[in-house]
């Protein structure tokens, strides 16, 4: 037996899986969650929901779901707790999203950009 992952359909077709298994994102709330954990660990800042909160936001909404984007990006935010960072990541990732019009590549470019 092969475990075959892929994002394209078409890419399963041609190894003929069995019963193809579509895994999505996490639930909206949830996932924020996990991603103010990835930037934050157990410790917010005070000044965070005053500050950061609607930016985070912002940005949680352009992963799409995904565990993986929110660890890069939540590392990459964590380097720098201001709001000009984080304007500039959601920034670059707005214009990434007009280039590409991937799922999560972009949030994942990002990181590699930083």
């Amino acid at each position: 037996m092969v475990l075959v992952t892929t994002r394209f359909p078409k890419v399963a077709d041609m190894v003929k899986t069995v019963d193809p298994l579509e895994l999505r994102g996490l639930e909206s709330k949830d996932f924020f969650a996990f991603f103010e954990a990835c930037i934050f660990g157990d410790h917010k800042p005070e000044d965070y929901e005053y500050q950061l909160a609607g930016i985070g936001g912002k940005i949680a909404n352009k992963l799409k779901g995904s565990p993986l984007a929110a660890k890069t990006v939540g590392r990459l935010l964590h380097k720098d707790l201001s709001q000009e960072h984080w304007n500039g990541v959601l920034k670059k990732h707005e214009w990434l999203k007009r280039q590409n019009n991937d799922e999560i590549m972009p949030s994942l470019k990002i990181s590699y950009d930083y």
